[in-house]
């Protein structure tokens, strides 16, 4: 993670949106290499996206701010569709920090706001696996206002940063762990 500087006058959203740039972006860059118009890449994607919200689940132990609904649904599709619940030493066990709420909320919805644009570029009978639910982006509104309401230089705004680094690392294993689980099907 690259060093952001935060003073007394940087929000916790604009501080989040700062120091996570870096990790958002190595995510962005494994996932663009899926050509969603592609039934196969559209199932990577939502195996990605199911993989890594199970794991973000059982990071935060479910406790995710104005992100619940979004984890608990997206944690049961993911159950349903046989993805692992995430629990492993790297995400869920007692010996790890959890992850706070706010910084998985932060990333939860963020992703939400992202996959309506891809939706958008999608022909409705592409719309399947995480591409059928239009994302309900209030829940990202009502986070960013008062995020933005939060200072970010102080010892929780920190923790958050620091959390939401996390979770990003959290979708790139996932994306890592699927990509190589889909090249291996190919071998």
């Amino acid at each position: 993670m690259r060093e952001t500087t935060i003073d007394a006058d940087t929000s916790l959203r604009h501080a989040l949106r700062l120091a996570t740039r870096a990790s958002h972006d190595s995510v962005d860059d494994l996932m663009s290499r899926l050509d969603l118009r592609r039934s196969d890449d559209r199932q990577t994607f939502s195996s990605i996206q199911l993989r890594g919200f199970a794991r973000l689940k059982a990071a935060c132990r479910g406790e995710a701010a104005e992100a619940e609904p979004l984890l608990t649904h997206m944690a049961n599709m993911a159950r349903r569709h046989g993805f692992a619940d995430g629990k492993g030493p790297q995400y869920g066990d007692a010996g790890h920090r959890r992850l706070s709420a706010d910084a998985v909320a932060y990333v939860a919805l963020g992703s939400q706001l992202g996959l309506t644009v891809l939706r958008k570029e999608l022909g409705p009978g592409d719309r399947t696996g995480i591409f059928e639910r239009e994302p309900d982006l209030s829940a990202w509104k009502a986070l960013a206002a008062r995020l933005s309401t939060m200072p970010g230089d102080t010892g929780a705004g920190r923790k958050t940063v620091d959390d939401a680094c996390r979770a990003f690392a959290i979708f790139y294993s996932a994306c890592v762990d699927t990509m190589n689980l889909q090249s291996e099907k190919l071998s």
